[in-house]
């Protein structure tokens, strides 16, 4: 019966594996960066929609507006979340490839896909209560207000 192959470490001095750890982090930069720029358009196509009078129709009330922006917020947090998880395949492919100190300089982008993660937890669930709620939420702020 043969051996199972044992699996070496590569050195971290190896231009080998300094070149792979430069290429998947630029990989996780790129993939960081388009997360953050999904949030941003999502969050300026919310605002534009509700904040710009003259993005929304006229035959719509401002609630049922809301509403559309708020399943428009919920559709585009599970893009992002898609998206997002290119991350996490990108670190899961990695740690068997580079010593630990080369992955330790790439480790970050797990506390920023972290973060992600909880803003795009916490812009589905506003999507879904402004889907459902952005009438009666409308209404109630009209009446505080004035």
């Amino acid at each position: 019966m043969a051996k199972p192959a044992r699996m070496v470490m590569p050195d971290e001095n190896d231009p080998q594996a300094i070149e792979l750890a430069g290429k998947y982090e630029s990989a996780l930069k790129k993939e960081f960066y388009i997360c953050v720029a999904l949030l941003i358009v999502t969050f300026g196509i919310f605002s534009s929609l509700n904040f710009a009078p003259f993005m929304r129709p006229s035959f719509e009330t401002a609630g049922s507006w809301l509403e559309r922006s708020g399943a428009l917020v919920g559709v585009m947090a599970m893009f992002i979340e898609f998206r997002s998880r290119r991350i996490s395949n990108l670190l899961d492919n990695v740690i068997p490839q580079l010593p630990p100190s080369l992955f330790q300089q790439i480790d970050r982008y797990s506390t920023h896909e972290s973060i992600i993660h909880k803003i795009v937890l916490f812009l589905g669930i506003s999507g879904a209560v402004i889907w459902s709620y952005g009438s009666p939420i409308l209404i109630g702020i009209q009446s505080l207000c004035g």
